[in-house]
């Protein structure tokens, strides 16, 4: 059933030259202009199709035109009425115009027509019937189905169309041949309003389609099907054989009933649906690479989809096997006895980018055709694209020479496009600054990519060089690259911003900025208390924008700190300084909260990219108290987490390993995510036999020093082991040292761990690890 709202409305007679003599609904009849009988009847105007505008208020605007006749003084405009004279309800004339405009309501069709009248009488056109157009068709959007409600077992479903021109009133049809206009009625609405949601409970396939009306006619727009919500579908994974550098997982499940697409997620609580979307497709299977460190905890489903609705499949997880497998294993492409490829790692902070150091290699491949010398050292480089690790760059050092272990440290940017190389036994007089050459003064190198190459930027000695210094132990760059901090531990003069008196190997560090396309040195920085052998230096850390910097001096012995413990040799301290105004000036110095001799405190640290968090290792520390309650041995190791609020640092956690075993150096390397809610902590040491992550960790003891690499997760304001991760091939005799060296990608998700005496026969990426014939080559391992 329709309704129409009936206009009430006055129609203006319209006179231009004439007096008006009826309306739209008069009974009056038109007095003709001129003499009687003084002319010829006016020939027949040519009416043309009157033209109907959109609706204005209560009528739409209808243009009425026609031809000039011959012999007419003027014109009226007539509704055919057979009440009236001339069957005219005259509703405009005109004198000389041949057109007139009139609001008309248009309720219901009339026919109209032209009188052209002089003084002999009238000629009428031919009648054209006037009426509102068809309703222009709307476009009907996608529906928008809400969630279902479990109470009334419906599901709001919105439909939102475009407005029709000439359109009176919708309807919201389901479409039913059986009906007529094959529309079964749900719900009707006036013209201004264009939505309508309907309760629906969608339980068979069915079109949906709107009418827009008015009292010519009906135009339906196009359908949108909606159907029942998809059906269940069975989730399946498998992680398949080495293919293009990779170790592929294929995930697989059955068609679904009623599902136009389907994504794979993996789960997570804080997103809708639960979905972290992963893919999508109308097919029923998805080929992904899959790091094994974001996803050994993971649980993965599939939501089979349609218009209507979603639909979750059960869960599936890989399995311990799985994981291992997926562990990306890199030896260096030329390996050779001895190498110690992996004595440093770093991950750019998008985890795309990785540098390797092997400070004993000893070829002539490089970028820049240096002579090959033994223990020179190298460094390489790898990327991260379309799922899989590839070697980028193989860099040796422009004047290598032999035993100078260029690679000794290393230090990417963000982006993975600067890299710092440290080169602690360099000794030429080649530097920025013309300082004197001495044995093992050593050297820092500065590259850029761009263009596709890797290319020296800097080549950096000490300002103060000094024989035995080993500047470039120790390196870091800002988050931008344009910010390097330098660690020379050996280093032994008494100068710097405090006036600290040298003393042999109190070490020092120095803080270069780069600037108009140069390097130039901005620090020279000494321990506010340096003392003989403190090693300060050894570990150095900057912020994101390089204006905080965190510096381990782990043979440091004294008794000041903020907790008032009492010194002991070799305790080991950290010292955190900030860049303001020009100067950097020290903001903390930091002791262990239980200070004790050899712990070594400060032997790794890492600043979170706005340097708020801190992580330092003590890997000698050998106490029982810690987070898991594990028994505490000599030099089992530990690590320490600091945050800085309120213009102070203070401790937030002490963390010990879960299996905590003697002499495991615990703390040995540390690594902070971007937001210091990740922490990864090497244990070179650590002898248990397991493989991959999660083992069982307290099995029997290797007889060597395996190592292994532990991952925590802050939530909640606390810190939790999520990983205790092992190498992926625990096959051969002899020490690893894996964990040696460790770093997290900025999202903490990507873990890279160094193995610098690994010594399987492999060479390049995810080779075979059983191989024997190593002999200390090392190895990277990529989680």
């Amino acid at each position: 059933m329709y309704f129409f709202k009936k206009a009430i409305w006055v129609v203006p007679v319209f006179s231009l030259g004439l007096t008006a003599c009826g309306g739209d609904d008069g009974n009056t009849s038109a007095s003709v202009p001129g003499d009687a009988n003084s002319l010829p009847l006016p020939g027949a105007p040519v009416l043309a199709q009157p033209t109907v505008g959109a609706l204005t208020g209560d009528a739409y605007p209808v243009t009425f035109s026609w031809s000039s006749a011959t012999n007419a003084a003027g014109y009226f405009l007539c509704r055919k009425d057979a009440s009236q004279d001339d069957n005219c309800a005259m509703v405009g004339e005109t004198t000389a115009l041949t057109s007139l405009t009139l609001p008309l309501s248009l309720d219901t069709p009339a026919d109209y027509f032209v009188l052209a009248k002089n003084s002999s009488g009238s000629t009428a056109s031919t009648e054209i019937a006037v009426s509102i157009p068809k309703p222009e068709m709307p476009v009907l959007a996608t529906p928008q189905v809400g969630a279902f409600n479990d109470s009334s077992r419906f599901y709001p479903v919105t439909f939102s169309w475009d407005s029709a021109e000439y359109a009176t009133h919708y309807t919201l049809c389901r479409e039913d041949g059986s009906e007529d206009d094959d529309c079964q009625f749900l719900l009707e609405t006036e013209a201004n309003n264009t939505s309508l949601t309907a309760n629906l409970n969608l339980d068979e396939l069915a079109n949906y389609f709107v009418l827009a009306s008015n009292g010519t006619g009906k135009t339906a727009s196009g359908k949108q099907a909606l159907s029942p919500a998809p059906g269940a579908t069975n989730l399946s994974l498998e992680v398949g054989a080495l293919s293009n550098g990779y170790h592929p997982v294929t995930f697989t499940w059955d068609s679904a009933e009623h599902a136009t697409g389907y994504t794979l997620c993996r789960k997570n609580d804080a997103l809708d649906d639960d979905c972290e979307k992963l893919g999508e497709t109308t097919d029923t299977t998805l080929t992904l690479s899959l790091g094994p460190l974001k996803n050994h905890l993971a649980e993965f489903f599939v939501l089979a989809e349609n218009s209507t609705d979603k639909t979750p499949s059960g869960y599936e997880s890989l399995t311990s096997s799985d994981l291992t497998t997926l562990i990306t294993y890199i030896k260096a492409s030329d390996p050779s006895t001895s190498d110690q490829f992996g004595w440093a790692v770093s991950v750019s902070e998008d985890g795309n980018t990785l540098a390797v150091g092997g400070i004993a290699e000893d070829s002539n491949a490089d970028l820049t055709n240096a002579t090959g010398e033994s223990n020179s050292g190298a460094v390489y480089v790898y990327r991260f694209a379309s799922g899989r690790w590839s070697e980028e760059a193989i860099i040796k050092a422009s004047n290598a020479g032999a035993g100078d272990q260029f690679g000794t440290s290393v230090s990417l940017s963000s982006n993975g496009n600067t890299l710092a190389v440290g080169t602690r036994y360099e000794d030429s007089n080649a530097d920025g600054s013309s300082a004197t050459g001495a044995d093992n003064s050593g050297a820092v190198y500065v590259y850029r990519f761009a263009s596709g190459r890797w290319s020296e930027e800097a080549f950096i000695k000490a300002s103060n060089t000094g024989a035995g210094d080993y500047f470039g132990w120790a390196v870091t760059v800002s988050g931008d690259g344009n910010t390097l901090a330098v660690g020379a531990y050996a280093e032994d003069s008494n100068a710097d911003g405090s006036s600290a008196t040298g003393a042999d190997n109190s070490g020092a560090v120095y803080v270069y900025r780069f600037d108009s396309n140069n390097w130039s040195e901005e620090a020279f920085i000494k321990a506010s208390n340096a003392g003989a052998s403190d090693y300060f230096g050894w570990a150095v850390s900057l912020s994101s924008n390089g204006n905080t910097l965190a510096v381990g001096a782990y043979a440091e012995d004294s008794n000041a700190d903020g907790s008032n413990d009492t010194g002991e040799t070799d305790s080991g301290a950290v010292y955190v300084y900030r860049f303001d105004s020009n100067n950097w000036s020290e903001e903390a110095f930091i002791k262990a909260s239980n200070t004790g001799a050899s712990d070594y405190f400060g032997h790794s640290v890492s600043l979170s990219s706005n340097g708020n968090a801190l992580a330092v290792g003590a890997y000698g520390e050998d106490s029982n108290a810690d987070l898991t309650n594990a028994t505490g041995e000599n030099a089992s190791g530990a690590v320490y987490v600091y945050r800085f609020a309120s213009g102070r640092w203070s401790e937030e956690a002490f963390i010990k390993a879960s299996n905590a075993g003697a002499s495991d150096y615990f703390g040995y390397s540390v690594s902070l995510s971007s937001n210091g809610n990740t922490l990864a902590v090497g244990a070179r040491s650590e002898r248990s036999t397991d493989t991959g992550i999660n083992g069982d960790g307290n099995n029997d003891d290797a007889p060597s020093n395996r190592g292994a690499a532990y991952v925590y997760r802050f939530d909640f304001n606390k810190w939790s082991q999520e990983a205790y991760i092992k190498a992926k091939y625990n096959t051969h005799t002899g020490d690893y040292y894996f964990g040696r060296s460790v770093s997290v990608a900025g999202n903490g998700n990507t873990l890279a761990v160094g193995a610098r005496y690994e010594d399987s026969g492999a060479t390049g990426i995810n080779g075979d690890g059983n191989i024997g014939g190593g002999g200390d080559t090392g190895a990277v391992y990529v989680f």
